[in-house]
């Protein structure tokens, strides 16, 4: 009967030598240390040497953000846009004074004061003459600044960021704009 050591390929002599060096490690870890050329050498390696019962693996799925489209990475979002103009009125308005003011579509508008109120960069109340939509003093205070999500909308306008990347409710936030962020 052969020795253990007779029994390996070369390829998984090579892993377990750069797990020597650093263990655990990611397969991506492993072509470093081990001077691989092709990642599928490690993984295939890997995997029979599991078979083998000597070494384990653990496997995680990790997902990758990007903006659906760039122009997004440089285009201000509808909320800001609106914030903006809300503020050009002196922080307060008709609400369809401000639907027409904004040259948004309905729906863009819709999305925009309730990313607002949201945010809570505005109030919507209904008076007797009309709906008034006011810039809230969170709002006064996100004009000097970008939002959290803006500055991942940012992070994402250089390249794609990982889930571990992202704070989870930036996330959450970010996901149910579809548009922005497509579903990784």
């Amino acid at each position: 009967m052969a020795a253990p050591s007779e029994s390996l390929s070369f390829l998984e002599k090579k892993v377990l030598l750069a797990l020597k060096e650093k263990s655990p490690a990611t397969p991506e870890e492993i072509v470093k240390l081990g001077g691989f050329k092709e990642l599928v050498e490690v993984m295939n390696a890997a995997s029979w040497l599991v078979s083998k019962g000597l070494v384990s693996m653990k496997e995680r799925v990790v997902r990758h953000y990007r903006l659906a489209k760039k122009v997004w990475g440089t285009r201000a979002l509808p909320e800001r846009r609106l914030l903006k103009e809300l503020r050009k009125v002196h922080g307060k308005s008709d609400l369809e004074a401000l639907r027409k003011r904004a040259k948004m579509t309905p729906e863009e508008f819709s999305l925009a004061l309730g990313w607002m109120r949201k945010k809570g960069w505005a109030t919507v109340e209904r008076t007797a003459g009309g709906t008034v939509v006011a810039v809230t003093e969170r709002g006064d205070a996100a004009l000097e600044s970008k939002s959290r999500d803006e500055e991942v909308i940012a992070r994402l306008a250089k390249g794609e960021l990982t889930e571990d990347e992202i704070e989870p409710e930036v996330r959450k936030d970010l996901g149910s704009r579809r548009q922005i962020v497509p579903e990784p």
